[in-house]
């Protein structure tokens, strides 16, 4: 299986993912805020609808939403961790293959006389050449 990960892209989706979840937190409170301020404005007269509202305010608006946007954060950190780990692992992979490619002994074209046995015949495509 092969992984295609375009790195630069995804780095792009998550930078306007986190944006938006930024942009979460304050329209949380705000809302939090003009639901409290129902809330405070009923109390005594609509005992009811004041508890029916504060308890949307804190289970719904203040819990949930900032449930959702743990895990959302949450997701958008593990994806950039994801990446950075690809990336770690791919300049590794690269390293090493530089490295063991480097390793291997280059030789030239066959000398006059003939080719050691050991090596090969560019020449004549031949892996060994009989001495």
């Amino acid at each position: 299986m092969a992984w295609i990960v375009d790195v630069a892209a995804v780095k792009t989706l998550l930078s306007s993912a986190e944006g938006t979840l930024e942009l979460t937190e304050p329209a949380k409170d705000a809302v939090n805020t003009a639901v409290e301020t129902v809330e405070t404005s009923l109390a005594g007269e609509c005992e009811g609808i004041a508890t029916a509202l504060s308890t949307l305010r804190t289970d719904v608006l203040v819990n949930d939403m900032t449930d959702t946007m743990t895990r959302g954060n949450n997701a958008i950190q593990g994806t950039g961790e994801s990446v950075r780990a690809f990336q770690t692992m791919d300049a590794e992979m690269r390293d090493r293959a530089q490295s063991m490619s480097a390793s291997v002994p280059v030789y030239g074209p066959p000398a006059p006389g003939g080719v050691p046995s050991s090596m090969f015949n560019f020449g004549t495509r031949n892996r060994t050449v009989e001495s």
